[in-house]
C-alpha cells in the first residue's frame, strides 16, 4: 500500500506458534462452510485434508508462509513512528491497558464512559474448550498444550528471531 507513513497503523500480533495452532482448529473445525456450492465443495475438501493431516504436520507445513508474513511486518512496519505494536496476550490479560493504549495512539476522541463500557463488555472467558466454536479457547500458550515437543522445537528454531523481537520466551 503506498504512503503507509500517512496512516496510523495498529499492528496486533500474537505468538506465531499459537497462531499456527489456532489456524489448524479454525480450518479443521470452526470456520463457517461457504453457502455457494462451488466454494463449499473445495472448502470441505480442504477441511478434510487439514483434519486428516493432523495438527503437527499442518503447523509445520504452514510455518514458512507465516514466517514470511512476520518478516514482512518487521521489515515494513515494526518500529515505525506511525505504527503501534500491541500483543494479543496483553489484550487478553490486561484489556484495560491494551484498550487505552490503542485509543491514545489513534487519537480517538472518546469519553471515559464509552471506554469503560468497551472494557466491561470485553469477554475473553471460555468455560470449556470447544473445537467447533470460533472462540475455541483464548489463553495464550496453546501451542504448548496441543503440539508435540518436536514440533515446538521446530517452531522455536524457525521463529527464533520473531520470538526474540516480540519478547516471547
Amino acid at each position: 500500500m503506498p504512503n503507509l507513513e500517512k496512516y496510523k497503523i495498529v499492528l496486533h500480533l500474537r505468538d506465531p506458534r499459537d497462531i499456527l495452532t489456532s489456524m489448524y482448529f479454525s480450518w479443521a473445525y470452526s470456520h463457517a462452510v461457504p453457502s455457494l456450492e462451488t466454494q463449499k465443495l473445495s472448502f470441505l475438501e480442504f477441511r478434510k485434508k487439514v483434519s486428516e493431516t493432523g495438527i503437527d504436520d499442518f503447523v509445520i507445513s504452514s510455518t514458512k508462509e507465516l514466517k514470511n508474513r512476520f518478516d514482512s511486518y518487521f521489515q515494513h512496519l515494526l518500529n515505525k513512528p506511525n505504527v503501534l505494536w500491541v500483543k494479543y496476550e496483553d489484550m487478553v490479560y490486561d484489556f484495560r491497558n491494551w484498550m487505552e493504549t490503542v485509543v491514545d495512539f489513534c487519537g480517538l476522541e472518546t469519553n471515559q464512559e464509552t471506554v469503560n463500557q468497551l472494557i466491561e463488555s470485553a469477554d475473553f472467558s471460555v468455560s470449556q474448550e470447544n473445537i467447533y466454536n470460533h472462540k475455541r479457547q483464548v489463553l495464550p500458550g496453546d501451542h504448548q498444550r496441543k503440539l508435540n515437543v518436536n514440533t515446538i522445537n521446530y517452531l522455536n528454531k524457525e521463529f527464533e528471531e520473531a520470538l526474540e523481537i516480540l519478547d516471547y520466551k
